[in-house]
């Protein structure tokens, strides 16, 4: 999916109300503003990522994009806990469930999971070049990882070929499907 220049989309601002235009998408995950224009003549308007909720826009292909704002957690080294970064990021949008699965671009796709009622999302994977099993087997763990406490057979529920045909998303349908039932 091609990005470039100024794209036809809506941003909703934290307090509900939204604007619709001509908006650059961030280049980067961590750039702390967003440049809008009303239309190809105006004059471009930036608005900071701690006022901004999420974006739509509609991509060459006609389909249909959103990135939300976000702060995210990485793991601490040889600790076995995560880091919540104090600024937000642009995340798209990959998976809306119970789950969220979201990727920030980092030198390639990052992908991290908001699990509910948590206002941050947690580092699951990163794929560089497409998936690869060994990938996979990576990410599995992460999810046991991520959710040992509170959905402890999520992990074993992700199966290699399920994953070859759903990718990432794999794991918001599973959640779905078996995290529901563990109560």
């Amino acid at each position: 999916m091609a990005i470039a220049g100024y794209l036809p989309g809506t941003i909703t601002f934290n307090d509900g109300s939204s604007k619709f235009g001509l908006l650059e998408v961030p280049k980067r995950h961590d750039k702390q503003e967003i440049s809008f224009k009303t239309d190809k003549k105006a004059k471009d308007v930036k608005f900071s990522i701690n006022d901004v909720k999420q974006f739509v826009f509609t991509a060459e292909d006609n389909t249909e994009v959103t990135f939300i704002t976000l702060r995210l957690a990485n793991p601490k080294a040889f600790s076995g806990k995560y880091k919540i970064e104090e600024e937000k990021s642009w995340v798209r949008l990959e998976w809306d469930g119970e789950v969220k699965i979201l990727i920030a671009f980092v030198n390639g796709a990052v992908y991290y999971i908001q699990k509910p009622n948590e206002d941050y999302a947690r580092y699951l994977a990163v794929f560089y070049g497409g998936f690869t099993f060994g990938e996979f087997n990576v990410m599995k763990k992460m999810v046991g990882f991520i959710f040992k406490e509170d959905c402890p057979n999520l992990e074993d529920s992700l199966k290699k070929e399920d994953f070859k045909a759903k990718g990432v998303n794999l794991v918001g349908i599973m959640y779905e499907q078996v995290c529901d039932k563990q109560e």
